[in-house]
């Protein structure tokens, strides 16, 4: 039995360049440092990469650390990203297939009949086949173009988990917060509670004070007790946002045991250079990647003007019979090149050409205006890094100094040279200090998130390669 078998061999030539990896230039010079870095008062140090790819480990508090962990490996928005960058990969073996062999067999039964002849039945099979030759790097800066569509896409992710990270520290922070504002109602509440019992009452009782002191003193305690259903609330709907992020249904973190203090990283700043925060953060990486891949578009819109050359090659096998189809076939070997120019278009590839010039000034412009953000909110952090400590000292001042008032107060009413309002009054000035510390103390906890997420905290330093696997 005679077989026939037709191998194709291919081999593609790519004469265009790769584009380089390097960032865009940009319009402006960037400073050595930030400009408000000079006037921290907080110790300062380096940022390292250890540090900033694990930040919420600085916390010091494990459960911030396991909910982190648990939401970047849990949430559905992190699940969506991985998808996309399948997603981009896919698209590039779609557009690889361009520059590979395209193999494809048929097979046909046809009856012939005429006026004069006997009809006869013809057998035939055939296999095809062809090769595009990339001469002018045309398909190689299409699939440039569409790795920079991956590498987009792994730093989407970096993105997403990093975004994701502060999210969940700062709704735990903020649920620490309402914990500690809530424990110090109760606290408040419970004082009113034996001030009225041992003191007020008591006093009233025996003649000492009017019933407006009791009144006064209910008045008080309801109000408190209003603003305690308000804070259990508030802590009910923080701990279900929790949940959402960490991809559970709502309730399903009722036994979570919130701190009473929210937690502190060491008090440090952590500085980088512009140029390094460029080069960490992922949003930015992303309007790089973006630049890159409008920059390979354009250069395969620019190739494809120029003609398209392809070797063609088909074996058909033909017989009158389905045996002899088999056995001795008659063969028809047909090889040899292809060109193909489109000579006129109506400037339709001109075109196109504009058109990809004017969506990398659009690329640029907005990488351009990543990097200006970026450098603005790290400045803009820092700033209120500054604030939030030194109102953090001076609350701290106000507060001793409003318990020292409270004590002299609650010592002329017992002496009955005030009247009960005067207590409630200094009571509740040491309060509002008190939340107002407790505010501080939270603003600078989210100071800090905000601070490691501005620096590109969050992306392990493989990550920047494309090669992310979720933690």
């Amino acid at each position: 039995m005679t077989k026939w078998i037709l191998v194709p061999l291919c081999v593609t030539f790519g004469l265009g360049c790769a584009s380089e990896r390097k960032s865009p230039d940009l319009p402006f010079q960037l400073p050595q440092e930030f400009p408000y870095v000079q006037r921290i008062s907080l110790p300062r140090r380096e940022a390292q990469e250890e540090v900033l790819s694990r930040w919420w480990e600085s916390f010091g508090d494990p459960q911030l650390v396991r909910l982190i962990e648990e939401a970047l490996k849990a949430n559905p928005s992190v699940k969506e990203a991985l998808a996309r960058i399948e997603e981009a990969k896919a698209l590039k073996v779609q557009g690889a297939a361009e520059i590979l062999p395209q193999v494809g067999i048929g097979a046909s039964v046809q009856r012939r009949e005429g006026n004069q002849a006997k009809g006869a039945t013809a057998y035939s099979s055939s296999v095809e086949s062809s090769l595009q030759l990339d001469l002018f790097g045309k398909a190689k800066k299409g699939l440039e173009a569409l790795q920079e569509g991956i590498l987009k896409e792994e730093e989407n992710l970096n993105y997403v988990l990093s975004e994701l990270a502060s999210e969940v520290a700062i709704t735990y922070v903020e649920l620490c917060a309402s914990q500690k504002k809530l424990l110090l109602l109760k606290e408040r509440l419970q004082r009113c509670e034996t001030q009225y019992r041992d003191l007020v009452f008591s006093r009233y009782r025996a003649g000492l004070t009017d019933h407006s002191d009791l009144e006064q003193a209910q008045r008080e305690m309801a109000l408190l007790r209003y603003e305690i259903l308000q804070k259990e609330r508030e802590i009910e709907t923080r701990r279900a946002s929790l949940c959402a992020l960490l991809g559970r249904p709502p309730g399903s973190l009722e036994a979570l045991e919130i701190p009473d203090e929210v937690p502190l990283p060491p008090l440090e700043v952590v500085m980088a250079s512009p140029a390094e925060v460029i080069e960490r953060r992922p949003d930015i990486r992303m309007a790089k990647r973006e630049v890159l891949a409008r920059v390979a578009y354009l250069e395969e819109a620019k190739r494809n003007r120029f003609p398209i050359l392809k070797l063609l090659g088909s074996l058909a096998l033909e017989a009158l019979t389905l045996g002899d189809l088999i056995h001795y076939p008659s063969v028809t070997l047909r090889i040899g090149p292809s060109l193909d120019l489109d000579l006129f278009t109506g400037w339709g590839k001109a075109g196109q050409i504009r058109q990809q010039e004017a969506k990398l000034k659009q690329a640029l412009a907005q990488y351009e205006r990543a990097v200006l953000e970026a450098l603005g909110e790290v400045q803009q952090i820092l700033c209120s890094i500054q604030t939030h400590w030194g109102m953090i000292q001076e609350t701290e001042k106000a507060l001793e100094a409003a318990r020292e008032i409270l004590k002299l107060e609650e010592a002329r009413y017992l002496s009955g040279l005030s009247d009960y309002e005067g207590v409630i009054q200094q009571r509740k000035s040491l309060y509002e200090t008190q939340i107002s510390l407790a505010d501080l103390k939270a603003q600078l906890a989210l100071d800090f998130v905000d601070l490691y997420k501005a620096l590109g905290g969050g992306c392990q330093e493989e990550d920047r390669d494309g090669r992310k696997e979720v933690p």
